[in-house]
């Protein structure tokens, strides 16, 4: 079986204690993450929910976020990741299209589609503003759902037209997520930090699928704020960071006097996708910035990058 929800079962089998992810002011272990995500798919069938059924993510980054997300694909049924950012309209848009059988969110985000929902075919919103409100329900001994099941709908961005759906399979996602640990040789004791939205396939599938196969920490900055970013960086003793250009362009703007009191020492490579980071004066400022650490474009080898930060 390869899927991210094995992957996570194999790794609070191994090092029940290690840190799994850190979100804001709240942690998992990876035992903690899997009880967590098996009691939310414990809950998601005792309101009727069948596997297969679409489940839409409407909520920004968090550790409850995580948790539903594999537990949606704990309990068989088909995770709809949806941007916290979007529009009513286009949140309306993205349940209808997708057939979603419950909207899991924020109460305030739940609430900004009071005009929009009787147009889905939602059956169940499911409002969770904190980890401790997570709904749980007994989980029991479940089996995993077949490999070529779909576990995931994510949306395109919709750039040339509407958004569209694309099915992802648990097999797709866990070796995306297993290729990804391998080519960025990612190793059980990196500590990553990160401040994009997990909606999104680079950060949440990619980098945060990534960790989550070989063990390591994922630590996620709710809303990025760059003073507090680098601050993080040395706070968690990150060895890695994931971003876009803008995060390190933004990174570069910081105050030379901050920057030299952090401790960064522990800050091996940093990550950079969604554009080739080709600006010279940018990879020299941020190499300034972050020390050792020089924004890389993903697919590039780690063990190269590593000497020429050095």
């Amino acid at each position: 079986m390869v899927s991210l929800v094995s992957f996570l079962d194999e790794n609070a089998r191994r090092q029940p204690d290690h840190l799994a992810c850190v979100v804001g002011d709240d942690s998992l272990s990876y035992a903690e993450l899997r009880d967590a995500s098996g009691r939310f798919a414990g809950a998601l069938g005792s309101l009727g929910l069948q596997p297969g059924d679409r489940v839409s993510l409407y909520m920004p980054n968090s550790a409850a976020y995580v948790a539903c997300y594999l537990g949606v694909m704990r309990a068989g049924m088909i995770a709809n990741p949806v941007n916290g950012v979007l529009t009513p309209h286009e949140v309306g848009y993205m349940l209808a299209d997708s057939g979603a059988a419950a909207l899991v969110s924020t109460r305030v985000l739940a609430d900004g589609l009071a005009g929009v929902l009787a147009q889905t075919p939602v059956q169940h919103v499911i409002s969770v503003d904190t980890l401790d409100e997570l709904p749980a329900s007994p989980f029991g001994s479940m089996s995993y759902p077949d490999d070529l099941r779909t576990a995931c709908l994510p949306y395109s961005s919709g750039t040339t037209g509407r958004p569209k759906g694309i099915m992802h399979s648990h097999h797709s996602l866990g070796m995306q997520a297993l290729l990804s640990a391998n080519h960025l040789q990612m190793r059980p004791e990196d500590v990553l930090v990160q401040a994009l939205p997990l909606v999104h396939l680079y950060p949440g599938n990619i980098i945060m699928g990534g960790l989550f196969t070989v063990g390591a920490t994922m630590v996620v900055q709710p809303v990025f704020d760059p003073p507090a970013f680098a601050a993080l960086l040395a706070e968690q003793r990150a060895t890695a960071c994931a971003g876009v250009p803008t995060t390190y362009a933004m990174l570069c703007q910081l105050d030379e006097k901050l920057i030299a009191g952090l401790d960064l020492s522990s800050l091996q490579i940093a990550y950079s996708a969604g554009a080739p980071v080709r600006d010279a004066p940018l990879r020299r400022h941020a190499r300034a910035v972050l020390r050792r650490a020089v924004p890389a474009d993903r697919g590039q080898d780690r063990r190269r990058r590593r000497r020429r930060a050095a």
